[in-house]
């Protein structure tokens, strides 16, 4: 029997990056850096919630940088820590303490060359872009390597860092990213395996300041919010169902009632067709959900039913291809591949959101994580390094004229304990 931890996964190696509380700079658009004063009330109050919702959960270690925002975070844990300078926020030189408004204004070609991934020099004689995209990588290659099989570390740091650890993992360039950036006191799970290859499981979740994301900097545009269905026997008993139908276990129930009970009652609700989708949806709409086919998983074509085994076992030249070699074939044979589905769900997806506003959309982790990954800018290469989202877990889009951007992944507060 596997060791699980509070979030339900397995453990191997664990990191969870939090980004310290609100500071005065932060409210007022000032570049901080390796500098900057201690946490505002709000972000007292957020560290302080940080805290209630970690006080059950044991760390091998929990590190925080040596900057006094983090640090000050870190006090609200009551649990000791490892105070290490690899962990600090980009070095910003000269423009630390200044407005960002101001030295946009000032520098707006180095504000191109960040956008367009040029590496340019911040602040004058602070880090280049790609001395800190290194600093990181390196930083979280060593730490990977300080750790045991079943470890599971803390660490308290900033919004570049870990924007830049999500960005390696994926394989774009920071600033130019198609997430939001992690919110204060956010947390954001990756697992690694031995090799340090990575896997995000949960990203810029603030579940405890609220049911509703906070998208910094942006009044414009609306939020998509996907949820998985709650959970169902043929997920326990590891059966593939694509467009087969099955309603929720008695445990898929709860999940689903306490899902409701965190996120509350949504306006718009569209749903797939299927029985344990329509099933987790109804009890989140104040209208009518809208059902839609086009919102299902993927199709299987003749491994829907069967369990992993089996298909293993019938189909080993098949499965190995696709999940060893990284093919994207059709599953089972006459089935969707990744790249199908992705095309027919974030087309739906587009009609779904056209009207501006916001939507909730219940459907499955298979489509989740395709929209997501497509959202990323990738596709199956990198599927690997995206978990499946958990059952009644929220994954919630930035929806702006000029590109959607992840605001959370795997959110799911009802699901601890």
């Amino acid at each position: 029997m596997p060791v699980v931890d509070g979030w339900g996964y397995d453990c191997p190696m664990r990191i969870t990056l939090v980004r310290h509380g609100e500071t005065p700079d932060n409210a007022a658009r000032i570049w901080q850096g390796h500098g900057g004063g201690g946490l505002s009330q709000r972000g007292q109050s957020q560290a302080r919630a940080l805290g209630e919702r970690l006080a059950g959960r044991s760390f091998s270690r929990v590190i925080t940088s040596d900057v006094l925002r983090v640090i000050e975070t870190a006090s609200f844990l009551e649990k000791s820590v490892e105070i290490d300078s690899r962990f600090r926020e980009i070095d910003v030189g000269q423009w630390a303490g200044r407005e960002i408004p101001e030295t946009y204004r000032e520098s707006p070609d180095v504000y191109a060359g960040m956008q367009a991934g040029e590496d340019v020099r911040l602040g004058g004689d602070g880090e280049s872009l790609f001395e800190f995209r290194e600093r990181v990588a390196t930083a979280t290659s060593q730490l990977i390597g300080e750790l045991d099989h079943d470890d599971d570390v803390l660490v308290l740091s900033h919004g570049g860092f870990i924007a830049n650890v999500i960005a390696n993992l994926f394989g774009y360039t920071w600033p130019s990213t198609p997430t939001t950036m992690a919110m204060n006191t956010s947390m954001s799970v990756l697992e690694f395996d031995s090799s340090g290859t990575g896997k995000l499981q949960v990203y810029n979740d603030a579940a405890h300041l609220g049911p509703r994301p906070h998208v910094l900097f942006s009044s414009e545009g609306h939020i998509l919010t996907l949820v998985r269905h709650g959970q169902t026997d043929a997920n326990r008993q590891d059966r593939w169902y694509g467009h087969m139908c099955d309603g929720l276990n008695d445990w898929g129930k709860g999940q689903a009632a306490d899902l409701w009970d965190w996120l509350g009652p949504q306006a718009v609700v569209h749903s797939s067709d299927t029985q344990r989708a329509v099933a987790t949806a109804e009890g989140l709409a104040q209208a009518p959900v809208t059902l839609n086919e086009g919102l299902r998983e993927t199709f299987l074509g003749e491994w829907e039913g069967l369990t992993t085994a089996e298909i293993m076992d019938r189909w080993p030249e098949e499965f190995s291809r696709i999940f060893t070699d990284g093919e994207d074939l059709p599953r089972g044979v006459t089935g969707e591949s990744h790249g199908a589905l992705t095309k027919r769900f974030r087309s739906q997806i587009d009609s779904i959101v056209e009207g501006g506003e916001d939507i909730t959309v219940v459907t499955h982790g298979g489509a989740i994580r395709s929209y997501v990954l497509d959202v990323l800018g990738t596709g199956w290469e990198h599927s690997s390094r995206l978990d499946f989202p958990r059952n009644t877990s929220v994954a919630r889009i930035h929806i702006a004229e000029d590109r959607p951007r992840l605001v959370d992944y795997g959110v799911g507060p009802h699901l601890e304990g």
